[in-house]
């Protein structure tokens, strides 16, 4: 489900946040209301989004919208109903009790939970690119899974804390930003101490385990403020479309193709081929199937797909049995998967499928295979590729001054022997001014 993807989840963080902030403020204050009679709650929602709809990709447009592929049938208001409730449910009860037991272990291990508050304390505002950078708390997180899961029947040897193959949990992206989330918070708005400090851990089971009469008390951190005014600041998003207008006509072609089953992919795709025009490239994008055989030879192509159980994405299915067939093709083609490392047997699986069926079908690689992970964020990773940043500091000659919001130029200088030679070469004087035009940086 595309609500799903990678680029989706990021998306979510603000709501998330929001979500978080507000039981944060609770604990500070320990105010409000229960949430009573969930179905009339779930219709009320249901409702509301009828009368007022709006364009965002998120969980309850799809429901509420989304059609069978095949038959176009869509889900009754009943339906709709019990799946919210099912999302609710799944996720409180088994994101509850990480959170829990979580909190336990950090307790019961004070230097632990002293290097995850440390963690947590480098940076100043919990923004969806940090998330990504809280490495101590994400392996936190799971080896309490490993000790402690939420479902029954587990032992420490047996971790399937998301299960795998068709029953795998479709939330796991969305529980898993949200636990690093609430626990980030929580560390960095509070300090927290067990009620009991001779509490030993007692499980309680009901619909999953929690851990059975475990208090804890949370103490504001004085140098912070109330949860309330974290500031969420999201990534900075590309535009569909440059602002800068910039002219076709004199680029090169280029094809990106990309097989997606949660957006992610397509996403990425759809980034590049805005971006492709800083590059002097005029790239179109299209699903891999819509490419069977019509790859063209007289351009780059770029494939960006990544692995979905064990196979290829659903609009990437005709495009590897079309590879099956050994085709002969004389293209050049770079192809950069995006998987996530926890899938370890199918990690990059069809992505080198694919690679290597072109390479042996006679295409060229024009680049070595790239891999994306989406528990290290490939977004980040690829935002972090760009011009070498150094930090410099100036002395400013005598009886110069600077301050901020003044101006300060940094011009290069070229060899004087050089400008002379290219002077010479075009006849041109020492002080002849000269204007560069071009569609793209230059």
């Amino acid at each position: 489900m595309s609500a799903f993807g990678l680029q989706a989840i990021r998306d979510m963080l603000p709501a998330m946040m929001d979500i978080c902030s507000q039981l944060i403020l609770r604990w500070e204050r320990f105010s409000g209301e229960e949430i009573d009679f969930l179905h009339n709650l779930c219709d009320e929602i249901v409702q509301e989004r009828r009368k007022h709809p709006n364009d965002v990709n998120d969980l309850l447009n799809q429901i509420i919208n989304g059609k069978e592929p095949e038959t176009s049938q869509q889900l009754s208001d009943e339906n709709i109903r019990c799946q919210m409730l099912t999302f609710l449910v799944a996720e409180l009860e088994t994101t509850s009790g990480l959170l829990s037991f979580t909190m336990y272990y950090l307790l019961k291990n004070p230097q632990t939970l002293q290097k995850a508050q440390a963690e947590v304390d480098q940076h100043n505002e919990i923004t969806v690119d940090v998330l990504s950078k809280l490495k101590y708390i994400d392996a936190v997180l799971k080896e309490t899974l490993r000790l402690q899961p939420t479902a029954s029947a587990f032992a420490l040897e047996s971790k399937k804390p998301f299960g795998n193959g068709q029953r795998a949990c479709i939330g796991r992206s969305f529980a898993w930003q949200e636990s690093i989330l609430a626990i980030a918070l929580i560390l960095k708005h509070f300090n927290i101490e067990f009620v009991d400090p001779s509490y030993d851990l007692r499980i309680q089971e009901t619909l999953t385990m929690k851990p059975g009469g475990f208090k804890i008390r949370v103490r504001p951190r004085q140098h912070l403020g109330i949860a309330l005014n974290v500031n969420v600041k999201q990534s900075e998003k590309i535009p569909e479309k440059l602002e800068q207008q910039v002219k076709t006509e004199n680029l090169r072609p280029m094809s990106i193709l990309f097989g997606s089953n949660s957006g992610s992919c397509q996403s990425f795709a759809d980034t590049l081929t805005s971006e492709a025009p800083l590059y002097d490239y005029n790239a179109t994008v299209a699903t891999l199937d819509s490419a069977v055989e019509y790859l063209p030879n007289d351009r780059p192509i770029i494939i960006i797909t990544a692995s979905y159980e064990d196979k290829p994405c659903e609009n990437a299915k005709q495009f590897v049995a079309y590879l099956e067939s050994k085709p002969k093709l004389e293209i050049n083609y770079a192809v950069f998967g995006a998987d996530h490392h926890d899938w370890i047997d199918t990690y990059q699986k069809i992505p080198t499928y694919i690679d290597e069926m072109i390479e042996n079908a006679g295409g060229t690689r024009i680049n070595e295979r790239g891999a994306g992970d989406a528990a290290d964020d490939f977004f980040v990773e690829a935002s972090e590729i760009g011009p070498m940043e150094r930090h410099l500091e100036i002395q400013l000659p005598k009886g110069q001054t600077y301050h901020t919001e003044d101006y300060l130029a940094v011009l290069s200088t070229n060899p004087i022997e050089i400008v002379y030679r290219v002077l010479k070469q075009f006849n041109l004087s020492s002080d002849t001014r000269i204007k560069i035009v071009s569609s793209t940086d230059t």
